[in-house]
């Protein structure tokens, strides 16, 4: 019967952690800190669950406040214009002096293997 319980809770542990991806998160505050972050996981969620500064998400991820700006490797950025393009909503919200080219709302993004290996920056307020 132990043997049963150890397996299962190895086998949901390897399933839930198996599936993650190596992101490497910077700011002007701090330095780069790299993270497993599940696959599917909304990025600026992810971002807001592990207490980083700088990022809020007010409006409940619905690229209106533009709260949760990040800036893409440029790599990065031009792999997701398929994979995840920029939503006119998005595109809206970004309309500002404070975006650059590389900018995506991290509300608007979720994790996937595209993302690994990249580097984020997390813009200072």
């Amino acid at each position: 019967m132990l043997s049963t319980i150890s397996n299962a809770l190895s086998n949901t542990f390897t399933a839930r952690f198996a599936s993650t991806v190596a992101i490497t998160f910077k700011s002007n505050n701090w330095g780069p800190t790299e993270f497993n972050v599940p696959e599917g996981e909304v990025l600026a969620k992810y971002v807001l669950d592990q207490s980083m500064p700088n990022l809020k998400m007010s409006c409940g991820g619905d690229a209106i406040c533009g709260r949760c700006r990040l800036n893409l490797e440029e790599e990065l950025f031009n792999k997701l214009k398929e994979s995840q393009p920029i939503t006119e909503d998005e595109d809206d919200t970004l309309d500002s002096d404070e975006r650059t080219p590389t900018t995506r709302l991290g509300c608007q993004l979720k994790v996937t293997k595209e993302f690994e290996g990249a580097t984020i920056t997390i813009p200072s307020e």
